[in-house]
């Protein structure tokens, strides 16, 4: 009689393992980087309660379920926080802002948004206290005013900071490959990652360092173990004229990230480096508007 090879049972614990797949982006890990899970931004079309309940769960569960993942295929996990990865370019660690790329149509459309916030920023040009966000917006209303409706179809889309959200990030590095536009999630999805890698004993990893607000030392608590800034001694403020401020809590400081080090050059307060920022990022986007307007209109937007 002749042998039979004994063949397996057909089910779940045989199936045999599926081939690697040759797609990048599904390639084997070893690390898995996440931000901070507890603070799970609300949504403002569920009720109140439903966002409790989402949060509660998604602090409680699922970094716990993918711990327990991580843990059972040998894979490091680590929560890092999540501020202001999505005002950092990360190609070239550049600050930038976020963006909007909203239809010409509807951009002034009457009682809009839009022309709130396009009425608002005139309003504020006129009164002499405008910021490089609302003088841009001023400029981008008046300029798309004296277009006529044809023209203003050809446009498109025009690209406006927004002070929340937008789904687009601008680097204000104008050499940078996020200058022309980023997906903002992707690009903060890419500074999370890289939080878990820089060392920071590199200066260049210290874009904003907690401070006392009186000494403009850095708080010991938040830079031990790093070579790179020394908690004795003060950090340079970029107009030392100009109180912090009066505040008994930590302030943050801020400067461009360098490879200079910490305690060396001018660093500034959360105000004045972002108005900073938006001034350069505008500037930025008043240069990608202008070939534009010359195939429209022929003249100068601004």
């Amino acid at each position: 009689m002749g042998s039979e090879t004994a063949r397996p049972a057909k089910g779940p614990l045989t199936k045999r393992p599926q081939r690697p797949s040759a797609d990048p982006r599904f390639a084997p890990c070893h690390a898995v980087v996440v931000e901070y899970l507890t603070h799970y931004r609300p949504d403002q079309v569920r009720t109140r309660r439903e966002n409790r309940q989402l949060m509660n769960w998604c602090a409680g569960r699922v970094g716990k379920y993918l711990g327990e993942l991580c843990e059972l295929y040998g894979l490091l996990m680590r929560e890092v926080p999540a501020a202001y990865t999505s005002r950092q370019d990360s190609l070239t660690g550049a600050p930038g802002v976020r963006c909007a790329d909203v239809p010409a149509r509807t951009l002034l459309q009457a009682a809009g948004f839009w022309e709130r916030e396009l009425r608002s920023a005139q309003d504020a040009v006129n009164a002499g206290t405008a910021t490089a966000r609302r003088r841009y917006l001023a400029d981008l209303a008046a300029w798309h005013r004296n277009m006529e409706q044809p023209e203003r179809e050809k446009l498109g889309c025009l690209r406006v900071p927004t002070t929340k959200g937008g789904a687009v990030f601008v680097s204000a590095l104008s050499s940078s490959p996020a200058a022309k536009g980023l997906q903002a999630d992707v690009n903060a999805a890419g500074n999370i990652g890289l939080r878990a890698l820089l060392d920071p004993d590199w200066s260049g990893r210290w874009w904003y360092v907690l401070c006392d607000p009186k000494t403009h030392k850095p708080l010991a608590e938040r830079v031990t173990g790093s070579r790179a800034v020394d908690a004795r001694t003060p950090i340079l403020v970029d107009d030392p004229d100009r109180q912090l401020p009066r505040t008994q809590h930590p302030v943050n400081l801020w400067r461009d990230v360098s490879v200079e080090p910490v305690n060396q050059g001018c660093w500034t307060t959360f105000a004045q480096y972002w108005e900073r920022v938006m001034e350069r990022a505008t500037a930025i986007l008043r240069e990608q508007m202008q070939p534009r307007a010359k195939r429209t209109h022929g003249d100068e937007p601004f």
